[in-house]
């Protein structure tokens, strides 16, 4: 099973060469050139990443590292996976593409079926991974794209996917020589994340991370379910008031959780192991022999923008436990040795569903 890794234009050459002996087959990188951010700022990405560390943002920095992966024998991608483009954003992304056709990526990663459209009327036959964006939740969608578009890669699977669902479109693309790739880690979407079309830039707070929701839960709080009357029937300042009001609430209960659930002491080395784990977000780890069971062909590591040297560390443990030739969870949790953490809410495949 392959590791896939995210990188960004912080990422120096020996860094990169490092990625590569820890255990990383693969890359993809973002690349907001000039001429996107002068029409949309940050706040509008071409690849679902709206903060300047995650792009390469000019021509020749990008060229170079593609070159450069390609000297250490490994395979890069180029993301161009938002949910959508408008007419004049599909243009702009046009002329981009076309202005660095001769940079010689291994393919794509799309999630917009009017993207992989125009990739083919111009002519690229690069190969194209389907993102998470595209929501491919079911077998159907596999056919979907299979019958009407060439060049299809692997199909990165949705966050949101239970072990049971992920096993069922697994044993389908094993019998059907449909490839797959799976989240190792990252911070899964309280939402369907491909269908979100909010923002996570710097400029504004995520939706996900407002008021909206109570603490360490998915409850509604700022809208009830007579919400759409409420909007129209209700001064906006209104809303605003209630908003503040449930941020002083949320703020009470993070301190009165707090004080129930004091830090426990911990030693010296599960110290280390939280400064490296605080990369992974949500940990898929425990998953990955059951992954490898079925035949999925590749981890995702989304890294790019992240401290190297944990990143380093995660590579390492995704490796050990790839190459591990019975990975149970408790062999997962031996080698993270981080008892705390795995026996908080930090498992990444971890859903509630029927058995």
């Amino acid at each position: 099973m392959k590791i896939i890794a995210g990188i960004s234009t912080s990422n120096k050459p020996e860094e990169i060469t490092e990625y590569v002996k820890t255990g990383v087959d693969e890359f993809f990188v973002g690349y907001v050139p000039e001429e996107w951010r002068d029409e949309y700022g940050w706040e509008l990405s071409c690849n679902r990443r709206e903060t300047p560390i995650f792009q390469y943002k000019n021509r020749e920095d990008l060229a170079n590292v593609v070159n450069y992966i390609h000297q250490n024998n490994c395979v890069v991608y180029l993301t161009v996976n938002a949910p959508e483009y408008n007419a004049h954003q599909t243009k702009l992304l046009v002329r981009i593409l076309e202005d660095i056709r001769d940079i010689e990526f291994d393919g794509f990663i799309v999630s917009n079926v009017g993207i992989i459209l125009e990739l083919q009327r111009l002519g690229f036959n690069n190969e194209i991974n389907i993102s998470i964006g595209a929501g491919c939740n079911n077998i159907e969608t596999l056919k979907f794209f299979h019958e009407n578009f060439a060049n299809i890669g692997r199909f990165i699977l949705p966050r949101k996917l239970t072990m049971n669902e992920i096993e069922v479109i697994a044993k389908y693309a094993s019998d059907n020589h449909v490839r797959l790739e799976a989240f190792g880690l990252a911070i899964p979407c309280i939402f369907n994340d491909e269908y979100c079309f909010t923002w996570h830039g710097k400029t504004s707070k995520a939706f996900c991370q407002s008021a909206m929701f109570d603490f360490r839960s998915a409850k509604p709080l700022l809208f009830d379910a007579d919400w759409k009357n409420s909007i129209f029937n209700e001064p906006i300042n209104s809303f605003y008031a209630k908003q503040f009001r449930i941020l002083r609430e949320i703020n009470a209960k993070r301190k009165e959780y707090e004080l129930q659930n004091p830090k426990l002491d911990i030693g010296e080395h599960e110290m280390d192991m939280f400064n490296v784990l605080v990369s992974m977000n949500k940990c898929g780890f425990c998953a990955f022999q059951k992954f490898k069971d079925w035949g999925i062909e590749a981890i995702k590591l989304p890294l790019r923008g992240l401290d190297f040297n944990s990143n380093i560390n995660v590579i390492k443990l995704a490796k050990r436990i790839i190459d591990e030739q019975n990975a149970t969870p408790d062999f997962c949790r031996s080698v993270l040795q981080s008892p705390h953490y795995c026996s908080n809410q930090n498992c990444y495949y971890d859903y509630p569903y029927p058995k």
